[in-house]
């Protein structure tokens, strides 16, 4: 018999909920950084900036391999130790970033220590964490949630640019790991309380009835899995590619480097305000209408991203995109809590995710293939406003026009 507790206990859910919007600040906040190294590391290692790029990919593709195996962690040994060694691993991971000889070591740091760590503190546990405390107001509970991403990726990237420029970049991958040992880790151990610990009799708590778990075949067999992985793939395919390409994109059109990495604050911002708003309305509207909303409105905006030049326009276009784009990661969550049982929401963001970052992992490698085709971001930007569109679209005749797939 397993038990699930009251809304009574949500006290400590919202204290829960504090710590997973500080280490997600900081845990995938880092992810939008990246850009900020590929100039560095071009020149140290001679390479292209394509090759340079593939150290994202390999990040990605390696979250794309551990993500599964976290529900299994997390069902051993709980939610709160799985981000606890997630953590370590990725501390020590930018210790042995900050100490690499060559782009492959680099790249296989990202691949096993970077993407490993990030798998096991980010997005899966910290998810299925709020879940597991919140009901009622789960929308905005993972919308705020969510939000810690933006928050960090709003604030550490002109960070990291002005580290790299004082102290270079393998002594800003050292920072970040003495930063993760001294304030994150030492927080979650002290505040998370593992939602574990109220699956026990009390008399505030009800019992749940039993149900067999889902197999993977099952979960991949539902429309929800599809339209998800293959909606929110495609609009983190175009927003990553621009986030890593984004100082590349501004100094294209003529502005400095450190106003690029402003752009990306200004992205990041938009994705706070994104998720925010998507968590509350998802408690009131439709969750289909919300992506197709995010998917045109996203689509839109990097069509005019490719065409202006003057730096407050893109300024405000790239709040814009950040606003459209926010509002994925909140609604996966919500529509995999609205599809499939509490009992299984781990195990499907375990494979959800995976699919997701599949495809958001082609981003920044194919915006560069483009770029260096065509010389040209307006056709770069143009040709991924015209994917985003239609997924909305498809996704249009789908949900309200044929009727042939219903979600909740």
């Amino acid at each position: 018999m397993k038990y699930l507790r009251l809304p009574s206990y949500w006290d400590h859910g919202w204290i829960n909920l504090g710590s997973v919007f500080v280490t997600q600040a900081f845990v995938l906040g880092l992810s939008g950084c990246y850009s900020a190294f590929i100039g560095p590391i071009m020149l140290d290692f001679e390479t292209t900036s394509t090759i340079a790029t593939l150290g994202y990919t390999a990040y990605f593709i390696g979250l794309v391999v551990f993500s599964p195996f976290v529900y299994l962690m997390i069902s051993k040994k709980g939610i709160k130790n799985t981000i606890l060694f997630g953590l370590i691993i990725l501390a020590l991971g930018h210790f042995f970033i900050s100490r690499v000889n060559n782009i492959y070591q680099f790249m296989t740091c990202y691949a096993v220590a970077i993407s490993l760590g990030t798998a096991m503190s980010g997005i899966i546990p910290s998810t299925t964490l709020i879940d597991s405390w919140f009901s009622d107001n789960r929308g905005k509970a993972l919308g705020i949630s969510a939000a810690g991403v933006s928050v960090g990726s709003f604030i550490l990237p002109p960070i990291t640019v002005e580290l790299v420029q004082s102290f270079g970049w393998r002594n800003t991958f050292l920072a970040f790991s003495v930063f993760s040992v001294v304030f994150i880790i030492p927080l979650v151990q002290a505040v998370v309380r593992d939602s574990s610990k109220i699956f026990e009799k009390s008399e505030s708590i009800i019992p749940l009835v039993d149900k067999p778990q889902k197999s993977y075949l099952d979960i991949v067999r539902q429309p929800v899995f599809i339209i998800l992985v293959i909606s929110c793939g495609m609009g983190g395919l175009a927003y990553t590619g621009v986030l890593i390409n984004f100082i590349s994109i501004a100094t294209t059109k003529g502005h400095q480097a450190l106003e690029g990495a402003l752009l990306i604050s200004f992205l990041t911002a938009g994705m706070l305000i994104g998720k925010i708003i998507v968590g509350i309305a998802s408690d009131k509207l439709s969750a289909s209408a919300l992506l197709i909303a995010c998917l045109l409105f996203s689509g839109l905006s990097l069509c005019f991203l490719g065409y202006l030049t003057g730096y407050v326009l893109m300024a405000i276009v790239s709040l814009c995109l950040g606003i459209g784009s926010g509002g994925y990661l909140p609604l996966i969550g919500i529509f995999v809590g609205n599809n499939y049982e509490k009992l299984d929401f781990a195990k499907v963001m375990g494979i959800v995710i995976p699919g997701v970052f599949i495809i958001t992992s082609m981003g920044p490698p194919l915006v560069s293939i483009l770029y260096e085709n065509s010389s040209s971001y307006f056709f770069v930007l143009s040709t991924l406003s015209l994917l985003q569109t239609s997924v909305a679209v498809v996704l249009v005749l789908l949900l309200y026009v044929g009727k042939i797939v219903m979600l909740r």
